[in-house]
C-alpha cells in the first residue's frame, strides 16, 4: 500500500514540478533522514546497551538460522507452491507501471501526460486492492483460495493481452481486478500459511517466507524490467506468459482445497 500511494504522489508531483526539483526534493530526504539519525544517535545507544544478546550475529549463524528455516518451509509443499505462485503473480503486478511507461511515451492516453496515467493506473490499483481487503471476509465462503488464485491468473493473461495490443485502458481495468483479488486473498493466505507452521517453528519459517517473497518478485522484476526496455513489450509478454503457465502448473499441483 505504501509503494502504491508513492506510485500516485509521483505521478501527481510529475505533472506539476520539473524533474530537476524532485531530484532535489529526493536528495533532501536523504539528509533529513541522516540528521534525523544523529539526531537519536544517544537514544538508540542507551537502549542498545539496555538489550540482551544470546549469541552475536554473525554470517555463520545467519547463514544457520536462513538454512535452518528453509529446510522447515521445504517439507511444507502446499506452502511452497503457494509462495511461489504469489512471487510469479507479484512480478506481473510491478512490470505493469514501467511497460506501461514504455509505450505511453509515444501513444498518450486521454491526452494526459505519462505521470498523470501512471497516477491513475496506481489510483485504481489502491482502490481495488482497499476493497478486496474488506470484502475479503464476507467472499469467504463463496470463492475460495484456490479459485481466487485462478481468477488472479486469468486476469494476469487478459492483462498480457493489453501488453501485447499496446491498450492502456485494458492495463487500467485489468489491474484493478487483479489488484482486487489480491487484496481478497492477502488476509487468507497469511492465515493459511501461518496455520500450517508449527508455533516454536514460527520465527525461523518467517524468514524464510520473507526471503522467497522478497527476494524472487525482485529478481524477477528486474529481468522482466531489462527484457521490456531491451526487446520491448512483446518479447516481455512472451516471457510473462511463460511464468503464468508455470503458476498454472504449480497451481494443479495443489491438491487439497484451500
Amino acid at each position: 500500500m505504501v509503494k502504491t500511494i508513492s506510485n500516485i504522489l509521483g505521478g501527481v508531483l510529475l505533472g506539476i514540478l520539473s524533474i530537476q526539483f524532485i531530484s532535489l526534493l529526493n536528495a533532501l530526504t536523504f539528509l533529513i533522514a541522516f540528521l534525523g539519525i544523529l539526531f537519536i544517535k544517544n537514544d538508540l545507544l542507551k537502549v542498545e546497551k539496555t538489550i540482551s544478546y544470546q549469541e552475536g550475529l554473525s554470517v555463520k549463524s545467519f547463514c544457520q538460522h536462513l538454512l535452518q528455516s528453509s529446510k522447515l518451509i521445504w517439507n511444507m509443499n502446499q506452502v511452497l507452491l503457494v509462495l511461489f505462485i504469489i512471487s510469479i503473480s507479484q512480478a506481473v503486478i510491478n512490470v505493469t507501471v514501467p511497460v506501461s511507461t514504455l509505450f505511453l511515451r509515444n501513444q498518450p492516453f486521454l491526452n494526459l501526460q505519462t505521470g498523470q496515467s501512471l497516477a491513475l493506473l496506481s489510483t485504481l490499483e489502491l482502490a481495488a486492492l482497499i476493497v478486496g481487503s474488506l470484502v475479503s471476509s464476507y467472499l469467504k465462503n463463496t470463492i475460495s483460495i484456490k479459485t481466487a488464485l485462478y481468477a488472479s491468473l486469468v486476469i494476469q493473461l487478459l492483462l498480457l493481452v493489453g501488453f501485447a495490443t499496446v491498450r492502456f485502458d485494458w492495463i487500467l481495468i485489468f489491474s484493478a481486478l487483479d489488484a482486487f483479488f489480491a487484496g481478497v486473498l492477502s488476509p487468507r493466505l497469511q492465515e493459511l500459511i501461518f496455520k500450517q507452521i508449527p508455533e516454536e517453528s514460527m520465527g525461523a519459517v518467517q524468514s524464510s517466507i520473507g526471503a522467497i517473497t522478497v527476494v524472487l518478485p525482485s529478481l524477477f522484476t528486474i529481468a522482466l524490467v531489462t527484457i521490456a526496455t531491451s526487446f520491448g513489450t512483446l518479447a516481455v509478454s512472451f516471457v510473462l506468459l511463460l511464468f503464468l503457465l508455470v503458476a498454472f502448473a504449480m497451481l494443479l499441483n495443489i491438491r487439497e482445497s484451500i
